[in-house]
């Protein structure tokens, strides 16, 4: 079974939203979706903004945000996402824009330029095992690095959530 619909997206993004705090049942309670948005505004004086790029006019924001900023370059925006994402990123089915991300990330987290190895999960197993077996390219790329053991691929949205919990970003070390 391949993981599909919003169901697994709101749970991922309560994930990092709200720090664990996930609907195990559905979507985001209206209530939590306040109480999760003041908590990150008072985390940071600005208000959170997605920031997609006018190359891929088809991605959409984020429903919870009070602004929306574009990028000219979709290299800069992908580099900077991947570099703040240091609890780790969690990869769906895509084409070679994905692709790329996952190399970069992997890069990233390889050569230590953010200073932390953070986890990199792929959603759907078959799909990043057989279909476009990128994690067993990682896995044989990383033997020996910090980064091997920060792998994994899941059907599952509560196993991603238990792994990523598990696996928290780590000092990067030579």
């Amino acid at each position: 079974m391949e993981p599909r619909g919003e169901r697994g997206a709101h749970k991922l993004s309560l994930f990092w939203t709200c720090e664990s705090r996930i609907d195990a049942e559905g979507p985001i309670a209206p209530s939590t979706a306040s109480s999760c948005g003041d908590a990150a505004k008072d985390a940071s004086s600005a208000p959170p903004v997605p920031s997609g790029t006018w190359f891929y006019g088809h991605e959409p924001t984020n429903l919870f945000c009070t602004h929306v900023a574009k990028y000219f370059s979709n290299a800069l925006r992908e580099d900077g996402l991947l570099a703040v994402a240091r609890h780790g990123v969690v990869f769906a089915h895509g084409g070679p824009g994905t692709m790329q991300e996952v190399f970069q990330d992997a890069c990233q987290n390889a050569y230590g330029t953010v200073g932390d190895v953070s986890p990199m999960v792929f959603l759907g197993q078959r799909y990043w095992t057989q279909d476009r077996p990128a994690l067993a390219l990682m896995r044989s790329m990383t033997t020996g690095m910090q980064l091997a053991e920060r792998f994994a691929a899941f059907d599952d949205i509560d196993a991603i959530v238990a792994f990523l919990k598990a696996h928290p970003p780590v000092p990067y070390r030579k």
